[in-house]
């Protein structure tokens, strides 16, 4: 739900999203044409609009056996794209047992999800800046 910046906030983060627009969320899943219409308004609507019924769907499930609310027993079938974080840099790394390539492909836990083009770059403007010195 809250992958609107391209999946680099913290969970933390997320979550606070996720609570910000939860009536807008609730709205869109129970409302999808003559409601606020909060959904059609994303970047992606109706990849938005699935996401809402599905978190609807889960903040309302019950526990079948003692009936009482219970979201994390709702059990999701929700497809979620998930991209990997420069695929080949992660095998790389885990083969190697790499501890700072791992944490530059999100192998390790992270606050955020890193980027490790941003890191290589900044290796390299490092790199750049010694030898400028050097000059």
């Amino acid at each position: 739900m809250a992958a609107y910046d391209s999946g680099r906030s913290a969970n933390f983060e997320r979550e606070a999203f996720t609570d910000k627009y939860l009536d807008e969320v609730l709205d869109s899943a129970d409302k999808p044409f003559d409601g606020r219409g909060w959904w059609r308004e994303q970047e992606e609507p109706w990849q938005t609009l699935a996401c809402c019924r599905e978190l609807a769907a889960a903040l309302r499930h019950r526990n079948p056996h003692t009936g009482e609310l219970d979201p994390a027993d709702y059990v999701s079938f929700f497809p979620v794209h998930q991209d990997g974080s420069c695929n080949g840099l992660q095998h790389y790394a885990a083969m190697g047992r790499d501890e700072r390539g791992a944490v530059s492909v999100s192998l390790r836990d992270c606050e955020r999800p890193r980027d490790v083009y941003g890191d290589v770059a900044e290796v390299v403007g490092e790199a750049y800046l010694s030898l400028t010195v050097l000059l």
